[in-house]
């Protein structure tokens, strides 16, 4: 267990936040930053995580870490790597799995840890293990633009947070039962606190198309727009008189 200087305990300032981003170069550190950004604007631990796809232990350690270490005690130590949730036994099933396809979505992998072998990890978290264990490189655009060194102008707004909307958005967060609802709510969230379309929707693991429609949706209905309409389902193309045709032939 980390042992931390309890004596001195740092605050959650946006504006450091926002100086130690645009300089940071570092992808895991500068989700760290990402994260604590968020809690800066008093959204709470399990709020904040979700978005960030961090898990809440991990979300109350960095808490810790920057309360009592400050930045470089979000640097990566050497030799403080975790090690592969899959055991070897595990790693080599999923290898078998692996090679049942040639392509996977990452979504079905996700779903494949968790129900085969209740291992929870986060998107970015199977990446690595599939890159390092098995050798396959995911190609992904967003984490392309996301690794560029980008001016934190281009990724956080400092002047157009509205923090009543902000307030509204947590808490129909906190209410939401349905999860795809959840995730749309979480998308709105983070383009009002400023996040670019491209990092917002990598973020959550949608397309932008995706993102700027439930931003639309937002726009013009809120809450009501986000929510699944019975019959909202793709349109056959065929009409019911070509389908009766098609029957009787």
């Amino acid at each position: 267990m980390t042992k931390f200087d309890l004596s001195f305990e740092r605050e959650f300032d946006v504006v450091e936040f926002d100086n130690l981003i645009d300089k940071e170069t570092d992808k895991k550190v500068l989700e760290k930053l990402y994260y604590l950004r968020l809690r800066s604007k008093k959204l709470d631990v399990a709020t904040a995580s979700d978005l960030m796809n961090f898990k809440k232990s991990t979300a109350y350690h960095i808490d810790d870490v920057w309360r009592y270490e400050g930045y470089e005690g979000l640097l990566h130590k050497k030799g403080a790597g975790r090690s592969s949730y899959l055991n070897e036994s595990e790693l080599n099933q999923f290898g078998e799995i692996l090679r049942e396809k040639e392509e996977w979505l990452m979504s079905d992998l996700l779903e494949i840890v968790k129900k085969e072998f209740d291992a929870d990890y986060s998107y970015n978290g199977l990446k690595k293990l599939l890159e390092t264990h098995f050798d396959v490189k995911i190609a992904n655009y967003y984490e392309n633009k996301r690794n560029e060194k980008l001016s934190i102008l281009d990724l956080l707004s400092k002047s157009s947070f509205d923090e009543l909307k902000i307030d509204k958005l947590v808490n129909l967060m906190g209410k939401e039962k349905d999860l795809k609802v959840y995730k749309r709510i979480s998308y709105i969230l983070l383009k009002t606190l400023g996040f670019s379309t491209e990092l917002a929707s990598y973020i959550l693991n949608i397309s932008t198309r995706t993102g700027n429609n439930w931003l639309k949706k937002w726009e013009t209905e809120e809450y009501e727009g986000l929510l699944h309409k019975k019959g909202q389902g793709r349109k056959p193309q065929l009409n019911d008189e070509e389908l009766n045709l098609l029957k009787k032939n």
